[in-house]
């Protein structure tokens, strides 16, 4: 039993005399995951997978990018963009949990939206900038957004 590397077993199996080779084991943490425009965490690791600073042999951070909230009845949140743009889930396992999502009106320009310009001096966490529309998601006990 030997450790390698998958460029090993290539090298091997392109050689006319190498030896016979079974590989097994080889961690794939992101294999069950389907490339989706709304799971961005996921296709930047994709992306930048292999590139300078970015060891080709380290692991998805599930445990870094995926965690969970709780509150009590009454608990919120105030108009907010969520940690480093990723993808959220909501999986309501009690009571419920009313979700507002805040998008560009028609007309304006979609990547103003991603400035971080728009929340600095009077923006106000309370209220839904006009230059937004919002639509509202009710979500109960048992259900996934």
């Amino acid at each position: 039993m030997r450790i390698g590397t998958l460029r090993q077993v290539l090298q091997v199996a392109r050689s006319s005399d190498g030896p016979i080779l079974n590989a097994l084991s080889f961690p794939r943490p992101l294999a069950g995951v389907k490339p989706s425009p709304i799971s961005s965490e996921v296709e930047a690791w994709r992306a930048t997978e292999g590139m300078k600073f970015c060891k080709p042999a380290a692991h998805f951070p599930v445990g870094e990018m995926r965690w969970g909230l709780a509150a009590t009845a009454g608990g919120r949140h105030y108009l907010h963009v969520d940690n480093d743009g990723l993808g959220t889930v909501i999986d309501v396992k009690t009571g419920a949990k009313l979700w507002i999502i805040c998008t560009p009106n028609d007309g304006q320009d979609k990547r103003a939206f991603a400035s971080i310009t728009q929340f600095l001096e009077d923006f106000d966490v309370t209220k839904i900038d006009k230059r937004w529309k919002a639509e509202a998601i009710y979500l109960t006990s048992g259900t996934r957004l």
